[in-house]
This record gives C-alpha cells, structure tokens and sequence, in this order.
C-alpha cells in the first residue's frame, strides 16, 4: 500500500450525507484529491451524481471499489456495515485500510468481519468537514500500522482531527455529531 497520503487512493462505499461533506471537503482543500476518489452506492444514482460534481470515479460494485483503492471508507447506515463488509471480505487485503464513519460501530465488529492483519480506523466526523472545519476523534484498531496513520492523515484536510481512546466515543458522538445543530439552533 502507498504510505504517502497525498498518493492514497480513496474508496467511499455508501453515498449519503457524511460521503457528500468529506467529498466536498477534500475538494475543497484540493481538488487534485477527488481524482483519487472512487463511489459506490447500491444503486441510488448518488454515487454518480457526487462524482460528476467534483470530478471523482464510480464502481459499478464494492467490490470493483475495493480493487481499485488503498483506504475502504465505509460511509454507510450502522446496520448495514456488516451485510457490506461480508460483500468485500473476501478482497479486502492487509494491504487495505478500512475506515469507518459509522455512528456507533466498534472497530472490533468490524475486525471481527475481516483478516486480522487489515488495519481498521474508526472515524467520527460532522457536517463541518463540508468546508474544512470539521472536527473528528479517531480510534485505530488492534492492527494500526503507519498505512492506517497515513489514512488518517488524508482526514485531516477536513479540520482537526483528533486520537481518542475507543471507550469514550459515545460522548465524543454526542458532542462532535449533535454539538453544531444544537448551537445552530441557538443561533
């Protein structure tokens, strides 16, 4: 796997809410990135409508995805991340990292899916990552390496991001995730 992050290439499988904000993010701090970003959806149409707005790749699968990039960002409902990782277990490689953004989903559920060689990166982001200034807390896996660093470095182009033991997510969640509406209401 490329350790450099400005050569990774990026997979977001699930293109909803958060997979739109990164991708205008990245876009944002530099377009050159969107050409080292691949979408996959299950067919809504949205995966094609973000790329051709900011000039990223399509797969027609998540499996096609999975061949073709180095970081697997799982941008899809909690409950669907395991139907999705049994889909792509089988070509997920420890040359892989997968990162999750998925509110609620342990990193040890998702290792429990794959190779245990396969570096997994647990992600919280919010809506601010849209424009650059976001906030988000990170937990690496059992198996972190400098692949999984280097994956986490590509997120900090979305604001601040930082390193947080596992254990107290649920809050950072609650605060990160609910924290800009809940001011935005005030306001």
């Amino acid at each position: 796997m490329t350790r450099d992050a400005a050569n990774l290439r990026l997979g977001l499988i699930g293109a909803g809410n958060m997979a739109g904000a990164m991708l205008a993010g990245w876009h944002n701090a530099d377009p050159s990135i969107a050409s080292r970003i691949v979408l996959a959806d299950r067919g809504s149409g949205r995966a094609a409508a973000l790329a051709a707005a900011y000039g990223a790749a399509t797969a027609t699968s998540n499996r096609e995805l999975v061949e073709q990039v180095d970081v697997i960002v799982l941008c899809v409902k909690p409950l669907d991340i395991e139907n999705v990782l049994r889909e792509i277990s089988s070509n997920v490689e420890s040359r892989h990292v997968v990162a999750s953004v998925a509110a609620g989903v342990q990193t040890a559920t998702i290792e429990n899916l794959l190779d245990d060689d396969v570096p997994v990166v647990r992600l919280m982001p919010n809506v601010p990552v849209r424009v650059n200034h976001g906030t988000m807390v990170y937990a690496l896996g059992r198996a972190g390496t400098s692949a999984s660093e280097a994956a986490v470095d590509v997120f900090r182009k979305l604001g601040t991001v930082v390193r947080l033991d596992e254990r107290l997510f649920d809050a950072a969640t609650a605060l990160s995730g609910s924290g800009p509406a809940f001011f935005g209401l005030v306001v």
